[in-house]
């Protein structure tokens, strides 16, 4: 090498439209947002490079026209060089604590001077891996920076980045495809893994040792560790997004990503100790005492969803991290009855927007069948969402109900045999004509006249709803019979607004009655369950809550 050729660690461009190489300012820009202490204004981070520069300790990855470009990977020798830094001002505050002594260093150039050799030998070391991670980044980067179901390919002005971060231009690919890509261009030699290795006289016992080197920093440097596993499921530019150690370590992780991927393509065995997943590496997530072994996620998870089902693994990780906004349950009601019984939830504290209740509306005779909601129905219960039905015992919703109840499972799902599991998810009011609807079935004749009243200002009393309640050769609903005999409006769903707002109202009124009507006692039973219905964090937990017979 000539002295020129020294002061970079790469000959030539390197040949890459993902990863941009940066500008000594861009460099600045990208260390700024990772290290604390890594200055305060551009100018004196450049005299920090130069300084680095001048003592081999941190050569630009390529140089052109004396301007010096540096690999965003290069953070790497910047973490080892500002350790020492801040070893410098430790030594400080323990000598300002009146603990003289004689070989103490202060100045912080004068400890690297000391250990220059050390330094030098650790980031040339590294600098041999960089020149590796630019030949084969572009392969890699679109599957590391994904969000393990969608990668994203960049290009910085045409094949050749440098002066990185202006003008790019993103494009979202599905993994599947970046994978095949690859996979393309290995079978058609267009990238030959193996060659490259072999070029760069590298072993693949050296690269396994520099993944744990990574996993090593990232245990002492990564305060997001525990949330590993659920971070790389978080879109790219969002998660460039942390600061400070956090955003540092994803530099870790990208790296150590690309080298295991790496190793995969040049058919290397992984399946030594912390090597046999990546995510065992890095992830403690969710390991104890117990537990602490590299096929932990394989048992919590299973192996296929692990690898081939990303959506599946995601829900189990926003159970366990309590930010899946799936509902635990959906209540259909007829019409808009559904406004009233919300309320009524409310007031028995099952509130239904924090507890995840989905209240919906049955629109039209003849809509409540086995053929409309049975497979709906088994999806729901597959996914641990509890499905409720409130429907009025009128036409064939008597028989509709007994069939639901009776069906088996159309589509197999191991633990799941039946479509409703039990009596309760199916509110059917009365078996008796004059209490055969809501209203009938839930509030005196007093109320409803009430309530009848005060939305038409009419003078309807009590016996005069006994009397329709009772009529035997009624055969409209009572509502409707009311409507026709006095030839007034009634809205009915505000009607059933207010005779629930009645109930709460006398509640408040007397809380220690014992007396619950029937909405109220589905209310209590169904709201407990509600409560109870805990969304599984892994495949023995799922099994566990089919196991209870609750879901079919």
């Amino acid at each position: 090498m000539t002295k020129i050729e020294k002061l970079q660690l790469l000959n030539e461009l390197p040949e890459s439209s993902q990863n941009p190489l940066l500008s000594a300012g861009d460099f600045f820009k990208y260390c700024k947002e990772r290290f604390e202490h890594i200055g305060i204004t551009e100018e004196s981070f450049l005299w920090l490079l130069s300084y680095y520069k001048k003592k081999r300790l941190l050569l630009p990855t390529y140089s052109e026209n004396n301007i010096d470009f540096y690999s965003s990977f290069q953070v790497y020798s910047l973490y080892i060089l500002e350790r020492c830094r801040a070893d410098s001002v430790k030594l400080s505050a323990y000598r300002m604590k009146g603990k003289q002594r004689s070989y103490l260093i202060t100045n912080w150039e004068q400890l690297i001077d000391s250990n220059t050799g050390t330094l030098k030998r650790q980031i040339e070391t590294f600098n041999r891996l960089l020149v590796l991670l630019c030949k084969i980044q572009d392969f890699y980067l679109p599957e590391v920076r994904s969000d393990n179901r969608w990668g994203e390919s960049r290009d910085y002005h045409g094949f050749v980045a440098i002066h990185g971060t202006y003008f790019v231009k993103k494009e979202t690919i599905l993994l599947s495809s970046i994978r095949n890509w690859r996979e393309q261009f290995i079978v058609e030699k267009k990238f030959n893994p193996l060659q490259v290795l072999e070029d760069l006289n590298f072993k693949s016992d050296e690269i396994k040792k520099w993944i744990t080197e990574f996993s090593l920093i990232l245990r002492h440097i990564d305060p997001l560790e525990r949330w590993y596993l659920l971070l790389s499921f978080i879109n790219y530019n969002k998660r460039q997004q942390l600061r400070g150690n956090a955003l540092l370590a994803q530099d870790f992780y990208e790296m150590a990503q690309i080298l295991y991927l790496y190793l995969k393509d040049i058919g290397e065995n992984l399946s030594m100790k912390g090597i046999s997943d990546i995510h065992d590496v890095f992830d403690t997530s969710s390991r104890d005492e117990i537990s602490k072994l590299p096929k932990w996620k394989e048992r919590k998870y299973g192996k296929d969803i692990l690898e081939n089902h990303p959506y599946q693994m995601l829900e189990f990780l926003c159970n366990e991290w309590g930010i899946n906004p799936k509902p635990r349950a959906i209540i259909f009601t007829e019409g808009e009855e559904w406004k009233a019984i919300r309320n009524l939830f409310e007031y028995y504290q099952y509130n239904s927007n924090l507890l995840g209740i989905e209240f919906r509306s049955i629109k039209g005779d003849g809509e409540f069948t086995l053929a409309n909601w049975q497979c709906f129905i088994e999806y729901m219960h597959e996914k641990q969402v509890l499905i409720y039905f409130i429907v009025d015992n009128e036409g064939e919703n008597a028989k509709q109900a007994r069939r639901l109840l009776k069906a088996k499972r159309k589509f197999d799902f191991k633990g799941l045999i039946k479509v409703i599991p039990s009596r309760d998810r199916i509110k059917i009011w009365g078996v008796k004509k004059h209490n055969s609807s809501f209203e009938e079935a839930n509030f005196t004749d007093s109320e409803i006249a009430r309530a009848i009243n005060m939305q038409t200002k009419t003078f309807i009393k009590a016996k005069d709803i006994k009397n329709i309640r009772y009529d035997a050769t009624r055969k409209k609903g009572l509502i409707r019979a009311v409507e026709v005999k006095y030839q007034i409006k009634i809205n009915k769903p505000k009607l059933v607004v207010d005779l629930v707002d009645l109930v709460i109202k006398k509640r408040q009124s007397k809380p220690n009655s014992k007396h619950k009507r029937p909405i109220e006692n589905f209310v209590l039973k169904s709201g407990d369950l509600i409560l109870l219905n805990h969304q599984p964090t892994g495949k023995d937990h799922q099994k566990m809550n089919i196991g209870t017979g609750l879901l079919g």
